[in-house]
């Protein structure tokens, strides 16, 4: 497949690890990562110190929006949509297109490959679907959640808070729920 040909990427073979291909073009070529975060350390993968694909691993593949979208906007509630957008994010970070030794698959390493804010846009934008689907339906709650009490680690609120409530005139959630600043949409293809 094109997402498993080094090639593509006009990659090279790092010499640490034969598994892993250094990206050589697009904003990652030529980045580093830290040897502190590669060397040693629990849950790294390879001791390349480029952001690397390894396309010969084990593959997931995640189906095109078409197919994905819908599916995940019918989930019934949020325990549901969260459980199975968790393999989706796991397929995105260690799937066919980057492999299991990959920069974006290894905790420590993942947030310096550029691919990994592109996946959690990607999420956010799947929760806004789910939400605004359910919301146009008025078939549940989509501004609650089991758990939602509970407060953020970094940010001490109450995850509810950034689930955010539907405006009743735009198409857009508005964010925090409480007190809101702003309103999250996405641009429809169409406009």
């Amino acid at each position: 497949a094109l997402c498993s040909d080094p090639s593509v990427s006009m990659a090279t073979q790092c010499s640490a690890d034969e598994d892993a291909w250094c990206l050589g073009n697009g904003i990652a070529a030529d980045w580093q990562v830290p040897d502190s975060l590669t060397m040693g350390q629990t849950g790294s993968a390879s001791s390349c110190s480029c952001v690397h694909r390894s396309p010969g691993a084990p593959k997931a593949r995640v189906g095109s929006c078409a197919t994905v979208l819908p599916i995940y906007r019918m989930m019934e509630d949020f325990k549901s949509l969260s459980e199975v957008a968790d393999g989706l994010r796991a397929t995105m970070h260690c799937g066919q297109s980057t492999g299991s030794s990959s920069t974006l698959c290894t905790q420590s390493t993942a947030v310096m490959d550029p691919l990994f804010f592109v996946n959690y846009a990607f999420l956010d934008r799947i929760f806004f679907g789910w939400q605004r689907t359910h919301y146009i339906k008025n078939d549940i709650d989509v501004s609650d959640c089991y758990g939602c009490e509970m407060h953020m680690t970094h940010y001490h609120e109450p995850l509810a808070e950034w689930f955010g409530r539907a405006d009743e005139s735009e198409p857009c959630v508005l964010l925090p729920k409480s007190s809101p600043r702003a309103c999250l949409y996405y641009v429809d293809e169409k406009e």
